[in-house]
């Protein structure tokens, strides 16, 4: 994620709980959250605002993003079953299982990358 993105993200979590961020704090949360994907950030925060009375701590909103993470993973998988993708529900399940157990095996990863941005070009008319 670029650092103009989470400056955005950081906005809105700081407007959720009247906090006021210096750019040294950014930074330092920045360096935390640099790989997380934006919109797995954006979600996390969404849902931390609507359940937590208390700004989160890096723990807490990188947890988040993990969760969310997590979740698109679920749903690349899902729509692969439905595309076909899986011989039989074993396989299918056992890709489930690996994804909880975070022992995703690098070629399933990289086959869900892969999906995933050949349905966002589908989606787009690329």
């Amino acid at each position: 994620m670029r650092a103009i993105e989470f400056t955005k993200e950081m906005k809105i979590l700081a407007m959720s709980y009247n906090k006021d961020f210096t750019e040294e704090t950014i930074s330092l949360w920045y360096e935390q959250f640099k790989d997380i994907k934006k919109d797995n950030l954006h979600k996390a925060i969404k849902q931390i605002i609507i359940t937590n009375k208390y700004m989160p701590s890096i723990a807490e909103l990188l947890d988040g993003c993990k969760k969310e993470n997590k979740k698109s993973k679920l749903i690349t998988l899902e729509k692969m079953k439905l595309n076909g993708y899986f011989k039989n529900t074993t396989e299918y399940n056992k890709a489930i299982n690996w994804l909880e157990k975070d022992i995703t095996p690098e070629w399933l990863l990289n086959d869900m990358k892969e999906y995933f941005i050949n349905e966002n070009k589908k989606l787009i008319g690329g």
